[in-house]
Order: C-alpha cells, then structure tokens, then sequence
C-alpha cells in the first residue's frame, strides 16, 4: 500500500482533468473541407488576376494573394485541423499552413499565368 501513496494525488489530478475537457469538437465531414478548399482556390482565381502584372516573381504574387484570400484559408484549415488540440493547430498553423497556402497560391498563380497566355 505504501508505494501507491505517492500515485493518489496523480490519479486524482488526471480523473478531473479527464471530467473537467470538453468534448472534442467533430471531425469537419469531406464534403466541408472538398468545400472549404475549393472557395480558397476560387478567392486565389479571382485575386490573382486583379494583382498580377505578369512581370512580377511568381512567388510575390502568391504571397499577396495569400493575403487576400486569408478568411477563405482560415476556413480550410479550420475544416482540416478542427478535432486538434489548441496546442496542435498553434503548431501546424507556424510550422505548416502558411508553407502550404504558399505553395497552393503559387500553383494557382503559374495556372493562371498559363491560361492568360494561352489566351493571347
């Protein structure tokens, strides 16, 4: 019995913990992030046009249109990044969100570029 009295206040702590969480917010459904992705790449169409002078870096452009369109990107991440741990979406939003809209607006603006010289 001796070796358990050290443990009795850790359980007791994580038993709270455990009761006092909140139940994790649902998983965003497919259909949510499908969505939540296409009006982000759909803000990135429309910006991208209004922004680009076709002689500027790519990677400028992508950064600006990032930028305009950040409501949209907030919502897809929310769809993807929901059933997290506050601490977790901290994390993903330093480590890795803001790389991958970069790369999202960069193919989005060489897309575009394409089609608008296709065009010509």
């Amino acid at each position: 019995m001796g070796c358990w009295r050290p443990l009795i206040p850790l359980i007791f702590l994580s038993v709270n913990v455990s009761c006092a969480t909140a139940n994790p917010p649902l998983a965003a459904s497919e259909d949510e992030r499908t969505a939540a992705t296409t009006a982000a790449l759909i803000c990135l169409d429309q910006a991208i046009p209004k922004i680009d002078d076709l002689r500027s870096d790519a990677a400028t452009i992508a950064v600006a249109a990032v930028g305009m369109c950040q409501r949209q990107f907030a919502t897809m991440d929310d769809a993807y990044l929901r059933q997290e741990s506050p601490a977790v979406r901290r994390i993903m939003s330093a480590k890795y969100l803001s790389d991958d809209h970069l790369k999202m607006a960069l193919r989005s603006v060489l897309a575009v570029r394409n089609r608008q010289m296709r065009i010509r």
